[in-house]
């Protein structure tokens, strides 16, 4: 997919997943395989219940509207070295919706929409819908609406596509996709193809043209656009630490120690020494760690993943029943192998940490993925975001200097007051 885009830009998708509970792999893989830097899911079919913790993918933040278990739900994954927040002022009740903000340099902020609309809900519930867009749109921000709006763009005299199209031309917004987005194949052999997944935007001559990807874990394709501007490269994780291969403190000269008859000069000593025998024998280095969040996606799985999405794209051009045939039988097959992969994977880690305690709890927490070991990547303050480091550094700073401050006067006033008080009671004793 990624040769039918732009090379540099920001890279926006869309796919409804239908349960996501147990396609994060497939997530994963749409992910890294096409350097997605945000992507819109709906029908996450998610409740309460799902911790975010469960539902992470490393390198990305996760935002969350859930439903429940039976249908519904948006989400939207988004990496996490980009400047993002929550816009719950433009979310409405009883919609499924989510909005959210995204900052770039040298650009204002960006409004990317998430959302889902039900097929059976009734005509007050479109209208609920396109009075928040109208609203979205009096901000004046660069806007991406992406969701499964279950109205066929390419339908004629549908009164649900006259509405939406109504709205584009009054809020001054174009719908992105106009290729066919969904492919059933329907019980008597007749195939039906819809484009009821839509990108709705207002900045479309910033933009490169929308594309459509069948996708083999969804009957849904994978809808994407590229935002033409330059987006920060993430950053690398890095870790720094001492190797005591060569490390040797037998030889080492202890006499400044045992002369010492003070025990903390003693200590003091001793800890010199130690230090430099480990700054010249173990010195500390940076290593730079690659983030592996499915290390049981291994080569022979993803080729099998996109053997499944060719066949289901040969299929749906086609629409021969022995290519859909093809496509159901690799379908199947991929989702077992997945399943027995993962499974071998966890009881292999287990199995090597079962006789250390430390070592299991530590396994069992990166399995169920608590490690949170993570570093600020930005610092929102107001309106802006502070992405470098010393900025960072010097607002934290500057913060809790001026709270300090603010303690020291407030404890300073109610001393003087308290001092004052009781002179004046004291003076009233006397008289």
């Amino acid at each position: 997919m990624s040769c039918k885009l732009p090379k540099k830009g920001l890279r926006i998708a869309h796919i409804n997943i239908c349960s996501i509970r147990n396609k994060l792999t497939e997530i994963e893989n749409i992910l890294s395989s096409n350097n997605l830097h945000i992507l819109a899911v709906s029908e996450t079919h998610l409740d309460s219940t799902f911790e975010d913790a469960s539902m992470m993918i490393q390198g990305y933040n996760v935002f969350r509207n859930d439903r429940n278990v039976f249908g519904g739900g948006v989400a939207c994954y988004i990496q996490n070295h980009l400047p993002v927040r929550l816009r719950q002022d433009l979310m409405v009740q009883d919609i499924e919706v989510l909005w959210l903000q995204v900052g770039l340099k040298h650009l204002k902020p960006i409004l990317i929409g998430c959302f889902y609309r039900t097929p059976n809900v009734n005509t007050l519930y479109m209208d609920k819908v396109c009075d928040m867009l109208e609203q979205v749109s009096c901000t004046r921000s660069e806007m991406y609406f992406l969701g499964d709006m279950n109205v066929d763009w390419n339908s004629r005299g549908c009164p649900l596509k006259m509405r939406l199209m109504n709205l584009c031309a009054s809020c001054g917004l174009f719908q992105a996709v106009n290729r066919t987005t969904r492919i059933c194949l329907m019980s008597n052999g007749k195939q039906v193809a819809t484009c009821i997944d839509h990108i709705y935007l207002n900045s479309p001559d910033v933009c490169s043209k929308a594309i459509s990807v069948p996708i083999g874990c969804s009957d849904h394709n994978l809808i994407v656009i590229v935002r033409k501007t330059k987006v920060p490269k993430q950053g690398s994780k890095v870790i720094r630490k001492r190797s005591f291969k060569w490390f040797d403190v037998i030889n080492a000269d202890w006499s400044e120690v045992f002369l010492q008859t003070d025990p903390d000069k003693a200590l003091c000593a001793f800890n010199d020494i130690l230090m430099r025998i480990a700054d010249n024998h173990a010195p500390i280095k940076k290593f730079t760690v690659k983030n592996v969040n499915t290390p049981w996606l291994d080569a022979e799985l993803k080729e099998n993943l996109k053997e499944r999405d060719q066949a289901k794209s040969t299929a749906g051009s086609s629409n021969l029943k022995s290519d859909w045939q093809v496509y159901r039988k690799l379908r199947n097959f991929v989702s077992e192998m997945n399943k027995k992969i993962k499974k071998t994977h966890f009881e292999n880690v287990l199995q090597k940490a079962s006789h250390d305690c430390k070592q299991l709890w530590n396994k069992l927490n990166y399995l169920l993925k608590r490690n949170s070991g993570s570093t600020v990547s930005y610092l929102e303050t107001g309106e802006d975001f502070l992405t470098k480091p010393v900025d960072i550094a010097n607002h934290l700073n500057n913060y809790f200097i001026k709270k300090v401050d603010k303690l020291k006067t407030t404890a300073q006033r109610r001393n003087d007051t308290l001092g004052a008080r009781l002179i004046d009671q004291i003076m009233k004793d006397k008289v």
